[in-house]
């Protein structure tokens, strides 16, 4: 009858049944919420033809300070935190190793403006008598949590083994470097200012919370601060190898094929470049124009070279370093024999050619970049915290304050290592996410050739060399 009102019976997903009145279509529920709403790929066919993945062009959107990244789904997590630390899936990551040990994660973010040398009044005497270059900035990032930056200085020094050498870099080694046999040359303070580091912001947490941790995830990312109508000069960066030894080597001579060698205590001056020759000749090295920067955002990741990489260091104390109980900072040295070093390459970046909008020499303090670091690290509980302050660590009374490690899995491990060997350590990210989303749908195939080449280790062992026959486990 007309006057009678429609029912129709709805399935709903959890199997029961529910009256529906004046109904006439079938409900269907969407199985994705891209059906109840357009995609921004959808969104984006309608604008151009370039066709861009919804996590890249959310990311793009948003920038800084609207939180993580989305999670890359055809990547283990492993893989994706360390391509990207601001990824969803870098949080509370951990190495599945084989020991599967009891631990907790860390993660901090800081940020920091790389500026023009003349405000600070370094005290370092390396760099404290040195003629800046203008419109130029040196600094080494480093995964160190109690050293994360250290400053050096682009310029011509009074005196010393480099000195009246145009453009050379200077780094705080606590004494004017020399060169000269026997020299106490040594890592100063990151700063440059006597006993004052850069540290990560909540260090001072992680310090009571935990007494050893590994970096598992880490980088940098750059953006300009400069005005958009005179941003000038360029910005160089390189994956460099941080030498942590007790000592080096110098003056060596060499008759009648003998080779005579002379040591002197380690320092940054001699594990660092100290010319821009020297640092454009290394592996990894990009240049990019500041004026890119404005839209774009140049990325950078902390690499792993070696095993060192996965060894818990302290927290509170500087890695690699010792001052054998000296006063002040100043005259630390690599606490072992090499090979010793962080077990990821850190980061060297040379700012240089700056100009101010009048075509002359920017003034001192001017911010040429702003650099927004993001690490994840994997700890080991603090006995004293955890055990005598129980009551009072709140922290402590969480059950996923620590937990085991990730089931082994040494196949995964394989591929991870052999496709992060592939991953560039720095790279320029586009605004509009294209170049990006092609750069990810590359790692997500060869992350399918590096789970073949992991999972048929027989099958190729007679073939190749080095890295993959240690796959024979």
């Amino acid at each position: 009858m007309a006057s009678k009102k429609v029912k129709q019976v709805v399935k709903h997903q959890s199997g029961k049944k529910k009256k529906q009145s004046n109904a006439l279509v079938r409900y269907k529920e969407p199985s994705t919420s891209s059906e109840m709403l357009p995609s921004r790929n959808q969104q984006r066919k309608i604008n151009s033809n370039a066709i861009v993945n919804e996590r890249f062009s959310i990311r793009r959107g948003g920038r800084r300070g609207r939180g993580p990244n989305p999670p890359i789904r055809s990547l283990p997590n492993i893989v994706s935190a360390y391509l990207d630390p601001w990824s969803i899936d870098a949080d509370g990551i951990k190495y599945p190793d084989q020991f599967r040990g009891l631990s907790g994660t860390f993660s901090t973010s800081s940020e920091w403006k790389a500026l023009t040398p003349g405000t600070t009044t370094y005290t370092d005497p390396n760099m404290s008598a040195v003629g800046y270059v203008p419109g130029s900035c040196v600094f080494l990032l480093t995964p160190d949590p109690s050293n994360q930056i250290v400053e050096g200085v682009m310029g011509t020094a009074a005196s010393g083994a480099f000195s009246g050498i145009p453009n050379c870099f200077l780094w705080p080694n606590g004494i004017v470097y020399s060169g000269n046999v026997n020299s106490a040359n040594a890592f100063g303070p990151g700063t440059g200012v006597g006993s004052v580091d850069h540290i990560v912001p909540n260090l001072t947490t992680m310090q009571s919370m935990f007494s050893g941790a590994r970096l598992v995830s880490g980088g940098a990312r750059f953006t300009t601060t400069m005005n958009f109508s005179s941003v000038s000069g360029s910005i160089h960066i390189a994956p460099v190898f941080v030498d942590l030894s007790r000592q080096t080597s110098v003056g060596q001579g060499q008759n009648t094929g003998n080779v005579t060698n002379t040591q002197m205590q380690n320092g940054w001056q001699t594990v660092l470049p100290s010319t821009f020759t020297d640092m454009i000749n290394l592996p990894g090295y990009m240049e990019y124009p500041l004026s890119s920067l404005e839209t774009d955002e140049m990325v950078a990741i902390f690499k792993r070279y070696g095993d060192e990489a996965l060894l818990f260091k302290p927290t509170k104390s500087t890695w690699g370093m010792s001052d054998d109980g000296a006063p002040t900072l100043n005259y630390r040295h690599g606490d072992s024999e090499n090979p010793n070093g962080y077990g990821h390459y850190c980061l060297m970046v040379c700012i240089e050619g700056v100009q101010s909008s009048t075509g002359g020499p920017p003034a001192a303090g001017t911010p040429l970049v702003e650099v927004e670091m993001k690490m994840h690290y994997e700890c080991q509980p603090n006995p004293a915290n955890a055990i005598l302050t129980f009551a009072q660590n709140t922290m402590a009374h969480n059950p996923d304050f620590c937990s085991p490690s990730p089931p082994y899995q040494p196949l995964l491990m394989a591929a991870a290592d052999n496709i992060s060997s592939e991953i560039p350590p720095i790279r320029c990210v586009d605004d509009a996410g294209v170049e990006e989303l092609g750069f990810v749908k590359e790692v997500s195939r060869l992350w399918k050739n590096a789970c073949a080449v992991a999972t048929s280790v027989a099958s190729v062992v007679n073939i190749t060399t080095g890295v993959l026959a240690a796959l024979a486990i």
